[in-house]
């Protein structure tokens, strides 16, 4: 990144900022490659594939670091890519029956949730905004899952504990990021959830033939390791140097939208107003969590 070096402070935060917009627009895309693809090839394998192929990479890349790795990284590590795995076999799971637009808005609203989660594991503290926040996701989401009769279906269950694992995810990265290397991290829980999504797959018998994969199931799946995995954190650890944390995490929050908006041209989605009011909530409720409103007090909800 040589070209960044040698820029002025000012550029090079527009250049960090439009490089995590690339990310965002990496993270949209891997909606449609996953339901481009899982209508071939079963969860588990799709999500294990992914997490191989950049796992692989990282390993190539950084094998001498790599190879020093402690029992502490491992353990650190472990619960880190069981939650990343849970994550993604539900959200895939989830993306065989709903559109790319209601993945996404489901899967966006982990950022919602990591306050909380925050709050029960690390005894960190609690926002109005952070309540304000949930309240508005809750009346999206329930746009989004509650049929007429007030009934949810299993796959919007999923998409919800999709969103707890990934918020899990992030609650546990933002711990561990302090105390081990990013690079190792990166690798081991990758690593570990490409181990347990084939494993799911084995243990629960289910089929894969390689017969059936096309070319475009194929160049999806790549897709999905490297531009959506690899690239896309690579370049969000590059990228956020350059930039305030707030600023990131408010680009990086247009994620649901722009994989909605892909669902729609590539996939021609239906638009439905349930998807713009309740995706459009859960949307302002991740925009409203990101932004940093000094203003408002933090409630101190423990001892």
């Amino acid at each position: 990144m040589q070209i960044i070096k040698n820029l002025s402070d000012i550029k090079k935060e527009y250049v960090g900022l439009f490089g995590l917009f690339i990310v965002t627009i990496f993270w949209g895309f891997g909606f449609v490659w996953v339901d481009i693809t899982v209508n071939t090839i079963r969860p588990p394998y799709i999500v294990g594939i992914r997490m191989a192929i950049a796992s692989l990479i990282i390993f190539l890349i950084f094998m001498p670091k790599i190879l020093k790795t402690t029992k502490k990284d491992i353990l650190y590590s472990i619960p880190i890519g069981i939650a990343l795995f849970l994550g993604f076999i539900l959200q895939t799971y989830a993306a065989e029956y709903m559109t790319v637009g209601k993945v996404s808005f489901f899967t966006g609203a982990n950022v919602v949730m990591v306050p909380f989660l925050s709050f029960f594991i690390f005894k960190t503290d609690l926002s109005i905004k952070s309540f304000l926040c949930a309240i508005i996701a809750i009346v999206g989401l329930g746009i989004l899952a509650l049929e007429k009769d007030f009934s949810i279906k299993l796959y919007d269950i999923f998409g919800l504990l999709c969103a707890l694992f990934l918020a899990m995810h992030i609650t546990l990265v933002g711990n561990a990021a302090r105390k081990i290397d990013a690079i190792i991290l990166t690798f081991w829980q990758l690593f570990i959830a490409a181990i347990l999504s084939f494993a799911f797959g084995f243990i629960i018998n289910e089929p894969i033939s390689i017969s059936s994969f096309s070319t475009n199931v194929i160049l999806s799946l790549i897709a999905l390791g490297l531009f959506s995995t690899f690239i896309a954190y690579a370049l969000q650890n590059i990228c956020q140097k350059y930039t305030t944390a707030s600023k990131a995490s408010l680009v990086l929050s247009l994620e649901s939208f722009i994989g909605a908006v892909l669902g729609i041209i590539i996939l021609g989605e239906l638009f439905s107003m349930r998807l713009l009011v309740g995706g459009g909530l859960v949307l302002l409720a991740i925009i409203i969590s990101e932004i940093n409103f000094k203003v408002l007090r933090t409630f101190k909800l423990h001892d």
